[in-house]
């Protein structure tokens, strides 16, 4: 049995506190060492500083006036539990005199040292941990703001898809159907082609976002109007259409001003060449083989 007072023994322990105190010193988060009845016995530069204390002031103080945790359980209730070499992490609010109270992370752990109950608290940086709840918050508001966006954004495209069906709905019904029945009830081949040319455009248009009314109006012409316009699309003079159509000049005038009226051309500058030949819904194909086939008729 060592003898009282065995400076090999006084030695061991004044090494064990120096280099206690060097790791706390060294430690860049607030350590605070307490009893089981909730007492500080140690603490480090970094909570001193946090709480703007000396070390002398803060050892002897309750713990519970530095700071309480933010859990169900009390303070006392978690140090009461918590066995040997066990820990408890959560959340904790700190007491600084001159400040709001401020969150932050703690862990306890229980070290029992020479028959007697520690509790190592270990409390992280409250400013990072307020930074990391606002970085949290602001991504959840952002998160929510992205979701309505992205909602918005589908009904958009939901509402658009049903304008597109609702617009090629609109087309088939009003133009291509009556067109098709023009072609089901015309007896001369040649107009047949041309309804059917015109068919052609309004397809095209329907991928193409080409213009309904422009369209539509070659359907309100006559026969002998659309004829016409095939004759005036080649180039032919008012004189030249009315010896190849055997009508007279006149006649050929009147269906001309009809022309310009059903077109919506009646008070504009524009004349029926530029018009007919400008047309984007009109493929040059269409053009070309009309005028090759008016000199048959």
């Amino acid at each position: 049995m060592p003898a009282k007072g065995n400076p090999t023994s006084a030695l061991a322990k004044k090494t064990a506190d120096r280099l206690i105190r060097s790791i706390l010193e060294l430690c860049s988060e607030g350590i605070l060492i307490a009893d089981v009845t909730l007492r500080i016995i140690e603490a480090n530069p970094a909570i001193c500083a946090l709480y703007k204390f000396t070390a002398e002031k803060v050892i002897g103080l309750d713990l519970r006036k530095l700071l309480d945790s933010k859990s169900e359980e009390t303070l006392p209730q978690i140090f009461q539990r918590l066995e040997e070499d066990q820990s408890w992490s959560g959340g904790v609010t700190c007491w600084v005199s001159d400040q709001e109270p401020m969150p932050a992370k703690a862990t306890v752990k229980r070290v029992d040292l020479n028959n007697q109950k520690l509790f190592l608290l270990v409390l992280q940086d409250p400013g990072a941990y307020k930074t990391l709840e606002e970085r949290l918050r602001q991504e959840k508001v952002q998160t929510r703001e992205m979701y309505i966006t992205l909602r918005n954004v589908m009904k958009a495209i939901e509402q658009e898809k049903k304008g597109w069906e609702g617009d090629i709905a609109h087309k088939i019904e009003k133009y291509l159907l009556p067109a098709l029945d023009r072609v089901k009830r015309e007896p001369f081949e040649e107009m047949r082609k041309s309804y059917l040319d015109l068919i052609r455009g309004h397809l095209v248009g329907l991928t193409k976002g080409f213009s309904k009314e422009l369209d539509g109006r070659f359907l309100r012409l006559t026969r002998s109007e659309t004829r016409i316009c095939q004759y005036i699309q080649s180039g032919y003079s008012t004189k030249d259409i009315s010896a190849a159509m055997h009508t007279s000049f006149e006649t050929i005038q009147t269906h001309r001003k009809n022309i310009r009226k059903k077109l919506g051309l009646r008070g504009r500058t524009v004349g029926l060449y530029t018009f007919l030949t400008s047309r984007e819904s009109q493929p040059e194909r269409s053009r070309q083989s009309i005028s090759g086939n008016i000199d048959t008729r």
